[in-house]
């Protein structure tokens, strides 16, 4: 009794540890990418601050800053390109398996319910009988 127990339960949540699973691996992915971000960054920092000592030319500092800034601004839109593929990947891997082991009730089209709704007022019109409407204020008596 507890094997099988143990076995549906198992099943169960088979769906909910694949998902976990792969998000544990891009959260990894991600934590490896930013960390090469980092480091990429860092090392073009300590580079830019080396060819920089010592120049007193304005030109060449502001060449300088705006070449490093251009080549910081590359990689972090990298980074955040990848990073959003990476992440729209293991979406779509969880959508599928979701896909996959869930059964979903058949739900019907919003198209086939507005075409039902003109045949129940049909019949409505058929069998003669008026919906319900609001009632006249005057049919009422005064209020004494």
């Amino acid at each position: 009794m507890y094997e099988k127990m143990y076995e549906q339960t198992e099943s169960m949540f088979k769906p909910l540890t694949d998902i976990m699973s792969i998000n544990l691996e891009t959260l990894n992915t991600i934590r490896e990418k930013q960390l090469d971000l980092v480091s990429g960054v860092m090392a073009d920092t300590i580079e830019h601050a080396k060819g920089l000592s010592g120049t007193t030319d304005m030109d060449t500092i502001c060449d300088a800053q705006k070449s490093y800034w251009e080549t910081v601004q590359e990689k972090v839109s990298a980074s955040t390109k990848d990073t959003f593929e990476l992440l729209s990947d293991s979406q779509e891997k969880i959508v599928e398996m979701v896909q996959e082991s869930v059964v979903w009730p058949e739900i019907p089209a919003w198209s086939d319910l507005v075409a039902a709704e003109p045949a129940k007022t049909e019949a409505k019109k058929a069998s003669g009988k008026k919906p319900p409407g609001r009632k006249s204020l005057q049919s009422k008596p005064p209020r004494k």
